[in-house]
């Protein structure tokens, strides 16, 4: 429903980014990267499917560390599908905060040699598209 229309979420931005960094359940994080990819894309590029959300900079810190905390974690939540939507969000991000870009650059590297392909052909991309920034 969500993922349809995004632009739903919006009035509700703040409480998506207070829940997002405790999630209750394991089963929780993927839907919650799912969504965070989307509202990060409409954000940050130019697209006709998406209204661009009221991101805030309090809303993107909440995202970043979250999202470094999913990447991290060697939980069943941090499976490479929840990865690779997040390492987009960061990707993203980082082009407007540096340090954002050379950690993440660090963790795909060590990261990758034990993922899943399509974890290893995005990991891959990113740490392409940072290299050739």
């Amino acid at each position: 429903m969500v993922l349809g229309n995004l632009s739903l979420l919006y009035p509700h931005l703040d409480l998506f980014f207070k829940g997002i960094t405790f999630p209750k359940k394991d089963q929780t994080v993927r839907p919650l990267a799912n969504i965070s990819e989307k509202l990060c894309l409409a954000y940050y590029k130019n697209s006709k499917k998406y209204v661009k959300p009221p991101l805030t900079a309090a809303h993107k810190e909440v995202l970043v560390g979250a999202s470094f905390d999913w990447i991290i974690a060697d939980k069943k939540s941090s499976l490479p599908h929840t990865r690779t939507h997040i390492t987009i969000c960061l990707y993203h991000i980082g082009k407007e905060i540096d340090w954002i870009h050379l950690e993440l650059k660090i963790i795909l590297e060590q990261k990758t040699p034990t993922g899943s392909a399509g974890y290893k052909n995005q990991a891959e991309k990113i740490i392409s598209m940072i290299t050739n920034r």
